[in-house]
């Protein structure tokens, strides 16, 4: 299964809407809210918070989307970092054959 979480609020609509408009609206299985992410039992994370690595224990990857306010953060094995969706599918997939 594969769940999109956000923080933020009545934001459900907006962001089916967007991820129909990039056409991965049938990616998730669910749509989480919740502000706790690291508390969640998810292998892999795709945020732009790179403070969520450190809170992500041992065996969890964050996929971390990259922004103006993150560009500069260097990101240690095994978090990486991704451009956009799209590639996060890519990643995501090679992870499956190298797991």
């Amino acid at each position: 299964e594969i769940h999109l979480v956000t923080a933020r609020k009545r934001v459900e609509k907006q962001i089916r809407d967007k991820l129909s408009e990039i056409g991965i609206q049938n990616l998730f299985d669910e749509i989480i809210i919740e502000s706790n992410k690291e508390e969640l039992s998810y292998d892999i994370y795709i945020d732009d918070n790179p403070e969520l690595c450190e809170k992500l224990g041992n065996g969890k990857i964050q996929l971390i989307r990259q922004r103006p306010w993150n560009s500069e953060i260097n990101v240690e094995e095994p978090h990486r970092k991704i451009k956009n969706m799209r590639e996060a599918t890519e990643v995501i997939q090679n992870l499956g054959t190298e797991i």
